[in-house]
This record gives structure tokens, C-alpha cells and sequence, in this order.
């Protein structure tokens, strides 16, 4: 919802989907709490839907009253993504870390914080379906009775681009007195409070991200999927799984049902 002062000072709230159907649409600011109007003609819809119509196809959004080209931005982004992976150094550190998973006897728990979170549920969920059962356990949550889950001689891998997340690394030393064993970081920063709890580090490189403000994790977290996806591909060969024992897992939807032709 927009709000905007009158000229009695009454804030009046404006529907954003009502300003765009009208027959400007507005690009709207504020400035000294005042609300500030650039109006560029487009026409509106027979039926008032809020759809925009654009005439020109590489026409600009406006960042900081500068042009710019959405198509160009597009490329821009999916090149620094795509240039962060690739400047992975692949060391001999990655063998070590697949065969620590592959001869871990115990749990195998991943972890992380906002993003890198995200990263590593997908890491453990891809495990498990391609043979390698694993555990995402949330930091935030492991300080309110998660961190029972660890156990005695349970690998951890852990994921944070800085290194310094707070819950992670409050949840790393706390699970050493309930016996964890090897952890595995994945970061970046080279001053990672991270790396003083780990067994092994994978470098993710020094990463620059493609935000217009250099914060966004963006390239860095395509590079933190990167790793994980060549991590569990790496084990699920090594295993030798097949398609038979891929569909006992993931039995649902499209792959369920192509897995499933080895299964009939």
C-alpha cells in the first residue's frame, strides 16, 4: 500500500493496483516525507486489470534516476554466476571430503543460515535421494532442542560465504559436547570464524556479487549449490546407484515415473 501526505498533512493510502490501471502510471518515491510523482503516460485496460503495456521491448527501469538496460542487467547477472562457478579451484581437497561422506558410519547433517540454509536442505534432501541419507538441521532451531539430533561420531557439513553467522557457529561448538566428528565448511571469506570449527574447508573463492549494491547473495550462493550438486554426484556414482534404486526413493512425479520403468 502507498501512502501519501495531503496538503493538510492526513496521510491518504493509495492502491498500488488502482494507480497502475489508471491512465498514468506512476514511479513514486519518497523524499523528506513527501510523496514524490514521475508520471509516465501508458493507457489503461478496457477492464481496469492491472496489466502495463510497453511499447518499446528494452525499455528502462530508473535506479537512482539512471537508465537501465533490463537486458543487459539479465546477461550481467547470469555471467557473474556463471564466471563464480567456474573459478571454483578444484583441489584435492574435494576427494577428501567425498570420501570422508562416503566413509562417514554415523548421521550425516548439513547446516546453514538464511540462503546458505536454503543451499544446504537442498544439499541433504539430493543426498538422500541419491543414496546418501543425510539431515538438515536449522542453527536457529538447533539452540531451542534440534541439536539432539546430533550424536556421537556425526559428520557435518556446514555452509556460510562469511564464516562468521552467528547461529552456525554457535551451534558448531555446542554439538562438540554432544560428540560431533568431522565438519566440513563450506566458505569464503578468508578471516571465516568458521574455519576454527572445521576439519576441512572448501574454498568457494573470492566471489563478487552481481547486486547493484554488492550485497545480494547471488553469485556466491550458485557457487554454494555448485559445490553441493558436484558433491552429491560425485557419491551417487560412487555408489554405483542405479535408476532401480534412485525410484525407491523418489518414487513421485516425472522422474518417479521414468526411474520407475527400470522397477516394472
Amino acid at each position: 500500500m502507498l501512502h501519501q501526505l495531503n496538503e493538510n498533512g492526513i496521510k491518504n493510502s493509495i492502491s498500488p493496483c488502482k494507480s497502475l490501471c489508471t491512465e498514468s502510471f506512476i514511479h513514486s518515491e519518497i523524499v523528506a516525507s513527501k510523496f514524490v510523482i514521475d508520471v509516465h503516460e501508458y493507457p489503461s485496460t478496457a477492464n481496469g486489470n492491472c496489466v502495463q503495456q510497453y511499447n518499446d521491448r528494452d525499455i528502462s527501469s530508473v535506479i537512482g534516476n539512471q537508465p537501465m538496460d533490463i537486458i543487459q542487467r539479465i546477461q550481467y547477472v547470469l555471467e557473474s554466476e556463471s564466471k563464480a562457478i567456474q573459478s571454483i579451484e578444484v583441489t584435492s581437497t574435494f576427494e577428501d571430503v567425498v570420501n570422508l561422506l562416503m566413509s562417514c558410519r554415523c548421521k550425516l547433517l548439513t547446516t546453514g543460515m538464511g540462503k546458505a540454509g536454503i543451499i544446504a536442505n537442498k544439499f541433504a534432501v539430493t543426498l538422500s535421494s541419491t543414496g546418501t541419507p543425510a539431515i538438515y538441521v536449522h542453527p536457529g532451531e538447533a539452540a531451542h532442542g534440534d541439536l539432539g539430533v546430533v550424536s556421537e561420531g556425526d559428520c557435518l557439513v556446514a555452509f556460510s560465504t562469511s564464516g562468521k553467522t552467528r547461529e552456525v557457529i554457535e551451534m558448531l561448538e555446542l554439538a562438540e559436547h554432544l560428540g560431533l566428528g568431522k565438519v566440513v565448511g563450506i566458505t569464503s571469506h578468508a578471516e571465516s570464524e568458521l574455519r576454527k570449527h572445521c576439519d576441512i574447508i572448501l574454498e568457494m573463492g573470492v566471489i563478487e556479487e552481481p547486486c547493484p549494491l554488492g550485497l545480494t547473495p547471488s553469485a556466491s550462493i550458485a557457487v554454494m549449490n555448485a559445490i553441493a550438486d558436484a558433491i552429491t554426484l560425485a557419491l551417487m556414482e560412487l555408489k554405483g546407484i542405479t535408476k532401480h534404486q534412485y525410484g525407491l526413493r523418489h518414487h513421485g512425479g516425472y522422474l518417479g515415473r521414468v526411474a520407475r520403468l527400470d522397477n516394472e
